[in-house]
Formats: structure tokens, sequence, C-alpha cells
């Protein structure tokens, strides 16, 4: 299985990204699988069994990891119960993922991965972690790092018609507090134990997408 994930700040086109990379993919064979990239405009029901179902199957049948994760979590002092829950739903639906698909032929491609759980935990939070967190979150084969100007995010923001995190709300605020997590991120031993990092700015146009997928195909080639 090749890991691939995007991460970003807010609007610098992670999900627009790997949807147009898993169809290519797609085309040219591979099983792609891209988790919860789509369930933003699902039914209420679906999205509330998509989140909670991996979480509830982490629980039972991995009791020791999970008491981890708690911990490591708890250990932030997390500024509100909703950070909590983001955090822990967000680490755990990754693990069940890069659980569940571990056959060669397949492509893992997420653009609410591994690095997007560490942010997730640590935007919130009034500490760092207190474990290696990179003892239980999977390191994702390619990194594929997506950011742009700030007039650009900031509008693709404000151009959404509800407001889904508290940086939509906020953007500016949110985007700058948004990269001081992301720069803390790439201090630690969690993001250079990734193998391949591709920065990438938000121009959705054939040639970052061709970009991306010359740099997947190498990729594919080298584990087999």
């Amino acid at each position: 299985m090749i890991h691939i994930e995007f991460s970003g700040v807010p609007g610098s086109g992670k999900t627009y990204l790997c949807t147009s990379i898993a169809e290519k993919l797609r085309l040219e064979g591979f099983s792609v699988h891209t988790g919860s990239a789509n369930l933003a405009s699902a039914p209420l029901a679906v999205r509330l069994f998509r989140k909670t179902g991996p979480v509830a199957i982490q629980t039972v049948f991995h009791p020791v990891r999970t008491i981890r994760i708690l911990y490591t979590i708890l250990s932030t002092r997390q500024s509100s119960f909703r950070g909590f829950l983001r955090s822990y739903t967000t680490i755990v639906q990754h693990l069940s993922l890069t659980g569940k698909f571990t056959k060669t032929n397949t492509i893992l491609l997420l653009d609410q991965g591994s690095v997007q759980a560490l942010f997730t935990l640590l935007y919130a939070a009034r500490s760092a972690p207190r474990t290696r967190i990179e003892s239980f979150l999977p390191v994702p084969d390619i990194l594929v790092e997506t950011d742009g100007p700030d007039e650009l995010l900031v509008r693709r923001l404000k151009s959404r018609p509800v407001a889904q995190s508290r940086v939509e709300a906020d953007p500016v605020a949110g985007i700058r507090r948004s990269r001081t997590v992301l720069a803390e991120i790439k201090k630690g031993t969690f993001y250079s134990q990734i193998p391949v990092i591709l920065p990438v700015l938000p121009e959705r146009t054939d040639e970052t997408v061709d970009m991306i997928m010359k740099t997947i195909t190498e990729r594919t080639t080298h584990d087999q």
C-alpha cells in the first residue's frame, strides 16, 4: 500500500487536489481509497456512522492503543471538549483506515491524514504532547503540502456558504494560527520520518496535478 496525504492550512486546496488525483489514479487502474474526502455532502446519518464506526471498532479491538491516544490527547490539555473529540476521532479514524488497506496494489489517498491529525491535536492544545506521536500515528509515504497567498485563502474561506470551523469563522487569524501549528509539527521527529515531502501552491491546474502524479508514480515504482 502507498500511503499519501495532503496537509496545509484551510482553503489551500487539499480536498480538491486529493479528489482530482484519485480520479486520475483510478483511470490508470489503481485501487484508490480516499477515506472521508467527500463526506461533507453526505446525509447527517451517514456522516455520524462513518465517524463513530471506526472509533467503536478501534476501541473494542485495540484497547491499549486507544488508551495511549486518550492519554496523549488529555496531556495536551485541550481548550474545549469539542477540541478533545475532534482530535480523538480524527486520529482514530486515520488509524482504522491505514490498518484496513494493506494490499500492495492499493493507494490510500487522504486529505485528512496523520499530519492533519497531529494538526488537529495541537490546534486547540495548551501544551505539547507528552508522548512520541509517531509511535502510534502511521507515517505517510508521500506528503503533499499545500499553501498559498493569504488573500487567495481568505477569499476561498469566505466564499463557503457555512463556516465549518473556527478558522472559517475568522479566516485571517485562523490561517495565521494554522501556519504556526504546522511550523511546530515540522520541527518534530514525526515530520522528519516522512520519506517524500512535496510542497505545492494551491493552483488548480493540470500541471499541478501532473507533477503530483509523477511523484506518486515514481514512488509506486520504487516500492515495487
